[in-house]
């Protein structure tokens, strides 16, 4: 199946229900082409497990799909391994050919309205949208990147860290998350997203940007921080987000 100018956001969850629906809301009141939502459940556990079931059944443009993270030796492994690993396993469910792909993490907000029309205008001259500092490929994670579907597989890109003892923090498998990287493909030909610190109303949160214009705001580490925390920062995010929404729409009667 073709979709022309459709948005198809990935993202892998582990046991934050207030992110997945955060970054769902947000893409909500932002997005101005179709989209929808593809949820790797990456192993939760217990009644988040059966929320994000239910959450995922309730809205007609998101689809939970279930996998259980294992090492080769056969324990529970979690980590960058694992947070790329899913996004693999996401990857083999996607066919459309010309869809955009918005590989995420969950806990991102964002903050500019038609920020698709953005990244699809960005996809016309560069092979996708990405943000880093400095390599678009490297460890730890872009946090965001836009592709078009068939550029992924053409390119047979995939998302599973290649770790070397550098990049692993010494400490339990759990914690291990230097983030997913993109392998197999020479970073050429890429729209560079800032990100810098700091953010909305938490020194933890970074801010991403185009240019100088506000795109998404990223908690960094969300799923470590204290509920507190979380909802501080939701809170002074959706508030930006409404903020630029009025200011769109009155430079749109102007």
């Amino acid at each position: 199946m073709t979709e022309n100018n459709k948005t198809v956001i990935v993202t892998s969850f582990w046991n934050r229900p207030i992110l997945i629906r955060s970054l769902y809301k947000s893409t909500s009141m932002s997005a101005s082409l179709p989209w929808r939502m593809l949820v790797v459940d990456n192993g939760s556990i217990g009644e988040t497990k059966e929320w994000l079931r239910q959450w995922g059944s309730a809205r007609s443009n998101v689809e939970i799909i279930e996998r259980e993270p294992f090492s080769p030796n056969g324990e529970n492994r979690r980590g960058s391994a694992e947070h790329g690993s899913a996004l693999d396993f996401a990857m083999g469910h996607l066919r459309m050919e010309k869809s955009m792909v918005v590989i995420m993490d969950t806990d991102i907000i964002w903050l500019k309205p038609k920020w698709d029309k953005l990244f699809f205008e960005k996809l016309n001259n560069h092979d996708h949208v990405t943000t880093h500092r400095k390599d678009c490929t490297e460890c730890p994670a872009p946090y965001i990147s836009a592709f078009y579907m068939d550029f992924i597989h053409k390119n047979k890109i995939a998302f599973t860290p290649r770790l070397d003892e550098k990049m692993i923090v010494k400490k339990p498998t759990s914690m291990n998350d230097v983030g997913w990287m993109m392998n197999d493909y020479n970073g050429s030909g890429w729209c560079r997203l800032e990100h810098k610190t700091p953010g909305i109303g938490y020194a933890r949160a970074l801010a991403i940007r185009h240019e100088s214009d506000p795109i998404a705001e990223h908690l960094y580490a969300g799923r470590k921080r204290s509920a507190g925390r979380i909802i501080k920062w939701v809170d002074g995010c959706f508030n930006e987000l409404r903020k630029n929404i009025k200011k769109d729409l009155k430079n749109k009667k102007v």
